[in-house]
């Protein structure tokens, strides 16, 4: 009888030796997975932010652009009385016009489009930054108007 109760101690003690490996096989191949899983959803988040902190930085860049046009403007209107300076200011003016028109069209903007696309769909106060462009030329259509008034 006592070789009968060790058989099955070493059968049953076999079966809870291989249940045991078989949940942690489980265990490790769930964690594996899950890993996989975490780390594709951090490298599209990093992407995601890489994109959002590009963006930030160009609109920045040319938000400050922009603002040394707007003074630029100014110092024509403000400064401009005289034939000379008028010219002197008005030149400033124009080359940082075209230093704007050539930042907006950097292929960044159909880089951020493309990735934005998404968020242009779900945010419907987002305007396309192809419009932007022809405010530009609009602008500096108006401003000539307003130098040709101001002269």
């Amino acid at each position: 009888m006592t070789n009968a109760n060790t058989s099955s101690f070493k059968k049953l003690k076999a079966k809870i030796i291989a249940l045991f490996t078989a949940g942690l096989f489980t265990i490790g191949a769930i964690a594996i997975i899950s890993n996989i899983m975490l780390w594709s959803q951090i490298a599209k988040y990093q992407q995601l932010v890489a994109v959002e902190n590009n963006a930030v930085a160009q609109i920045g860049a040319l938000n400050l652009q922009f603002k040394i046009q707007v003074q630029e403007w100014k110092n024509v209107l403000l400064r401009g009385h005289q034939t000379e300076d008028r010219e002197t200011y008005w030149e400033r003016f124009v080359h940082q016009h075209k230093t704007v028109q050539q930042f907006l069209l950097k292929s960044f903007w159909r880089q951020a489009l493309k990735s934005l696309d998404n968020i242009c769909l779900q945010l419907p106060s987002f305007y396309d930054a192809r419009l932007s462009h022809a405010e530009v030329f609009l602008l500096q259509s108006i401003n000539r108007r307003g130098l040709s008034n101001f002269i």
